[in-house]
């Protein structure tokens, strides 16, 4: 994404034209968003070392870069995650690993290195797993712990994107041509037909 835009009502577009009104940033792009279950006013945002904090629904941003400005790390937040429970509590998936917040993305810290994309999480029977894409292949990971540690679950033949839907712990991955379901966190997968 180049920036964050918000429908706007209007009487003058045509086909939606012009019905978007860009929200920012003006000075680089943004690779996710995030909102907060609790809170829908409040609004998450990733890039390159920062993510940014929205409390309006994107009227004024602040930025965040403690804990993601190491030049070691300099990780691109690739995925946020926002507990629905501890709302003050975030995950970021990036290329050089997993990071925790636990003040409302204001302080991060590495969880586990390694690159991870498409950060989600699923309860299945009351138990929090945590799945994500390996950057570097095309390996579905999960975690039981926090994400701490990772075992692989499947690996898939392309690029794929990771989705959850949590009212039926279903967890979706799409590859190029097909979409695959599993219903039980990844131990049986079904290929989906358009």
């Amino acid at each position: 994404l180049a920036g964050l835009f918000t429908p706007v009502p209007t009487t003058s577009a045509t086909d939606g034209e012009d019905a978007w009104r860009l929200l920012g940033p003006f000075d680089g792009d943004v690779r996710c968003l995030a909102v907060s279950p609790t809170q829908p006013d409040v609004v998450y945002g990733g890039r390159f070392r920062q993510v940014m904090r929205s409390s309006d629904s994107g009227t004024t941003w602040d930025w965040s870069e403690d804990g993601l400005r190491d030049p070691r790390q300099s990780p691109t937040i690739e995925s946020l995650w926002v507990d629905s429970e501890r709302p003050t509590v975030l995950y970021a998936g990036t290329n050089r690993g997993v990071f925790r917040s636990e003040d409302a993305g204001i302080h991060w810290r590495l969880v586990h290195p390694g690159y991870k994309r498409f950060l989600v999480r699923l309860r299945i029977r009351g138990a929090a797993r945590f799945y994500a894409i390996r950057g570097d292949s095309y390996e579905l990971v999960e975690s039981r712990d926090g994400c701490r540690t990772w075992s692989a679950v499947r690996t898939f033949p392309d690029y794929c994107c990771l989705m959850v839907d949590d009212e039926s712990a279903n967890l979706y991955v799409s590859t190029q041509g097909a979409l695959h379901l599993s219903r039980d966190g990844g131990g049986t997968w079904e290929q989906i037909d358009p």
